[in-house]
């Protein structure tokens, strides 16, 4: 039977920091919550999977991100946002400042077929927000590793799952709206300065506000 929410939230760890209102969620909504994996490859997988399964009407993707530092709206640590757009790095030639991307090689990420238009390194969601995430496959290590990425992308943040829902979720026709927690500044390893907890507490805030605004 179809859904009308498909909730996808990487792991254990961040869904059970805020159990009690995802339980409250659970109740009052036609929803499931699913475990879709840690980094863009599980996560791809398993978004997939659970929505060939579940048939949800929409996808809401929620978890912790790290913000980048020097963007000109800086996201605050301990706060939670939606993200208009996503787009990925590490996909392509090189690393570094001789990366270069698919896009820029010429290549889509997904080449597109009779019903479906081709896909680049970028994906616009439904959302109206103006901030802008960037998936990658390991996250900053350094705050130089952070500026060059945040300079190359113009990204407000960095996760490690969302292209890779919004790449499921197109492909499958469904709309994904993307809620990230911001735990941490981007490139900062430690994690004494980490609000994760709070950055997880607003985003389930924000996440009973998408769901009213979609009832």
């Amino acid at each position: 039977m179809p859904i009308d929410y498909l909730i996808l939230i990487p792991t254990a760890f961040e869904s059970d920091l805020i159990a009690s209102p995802l339980d409250r969620y659970i109740e009052t909504n036609n929803a499931v919550i699913t475990h879709c994996g840690f980094g863009p490859v599980a996560a791809a997988a398993v978004a997939t999977e659970a929505i060939i399964t579940h048939r949800p009407k929409r996808v809401i993707l929620l978890g912790i991100a790290g913000a980048y530092h020097s963007t000109d709206s800086k996201l605050m640590v301990g706060q939670a946002y939606r993200f208009g757009s996503v787009a990925v790095d590490g996909i392509g030639v090189g690393a570094g400042n001789e990366f270069q991307s698919a896009n820029d090689l010429g290549w889509p990420q997904f080449a597109g077929d009779h019903h479906r238009p081709a896909i680049g390194d970028k994906i616009e969601l439904g959302s109206n927000s103006n901030h802008h995430l960037l998936t990658v496959c390991a996250a900053s290590a350094t705050p130089a590793q952070a500026k060059l990425r945040q300079q190359r992308y113009g990204a407000a943040a960095e996760d490690m799952e969302g292209f890779a829902v919004a790449m499921a979720c197109r492909l499958q026709h469904v709309p994904l709206e993307i809620i990230r927690g911001i735990s941490n500044v981007a490139g900062d390893r430690n994690k004494s300065n980490w609000q994760i907890k709070d950055a997880l507490n607003s985003a389930a805030v924000e996440l009973g506000v998408a769901l009213e605004e979609k009832a």
